[in-house]
């Protein structure tokens, strides 16, 4: 048993839920208003699904790109945020596993379509 695995089991169930739902709750998009789907991050560090922030960056082309969030400048390429990546993919397939809802089926179903 791993550190991660001795913490988890030892916060109880009804703590788990609540790390879960405040993971998944912060790990939404703001453009889209989903959970994040090849979460991109930007220099200022806000997050934002891959296709979304290609959309925003594609729609406000004639002015400067800047966050949709802060508005602050953005000087160089979002970059994958593997370990909310990680993260989110590792939450999805227990949520599959444990079939809790169809949604996350389709949800982690897109994410394996975008790899």
């Amino acid at each position: 048993m791993n550190q991660v695995d001795k913490i988890v089991e030892g916060l109880g169930k009804k703590k788990n839920k609540n790390i879960v739902s405040n993971l998944l709750s912060s790990s939404q998009c703001h453009i889209c208003h989903e959970i994040l789907n090849v979460p991109m991050m930007l220099s200022c560090g806000h997050n934002y699904c891959y296709m979304c922030l290609k959309s925003w960056f594609k729609t406000n082309e004639t002015r400067s790109l800047g966050c949709p969030d802060c508005r602050k400048s953005v000087d160089t390429p979002p970059v994958l945020n593997l370990f909310l990546d990680h993260q989110l993919k590792f939450i999805l397939t227990l949520a599959k596993e444990k079939g809790t809802d169809s949604k996350w089926d389709q949800t982690l179903a897109e994410r394996e379509q975008d790899e």
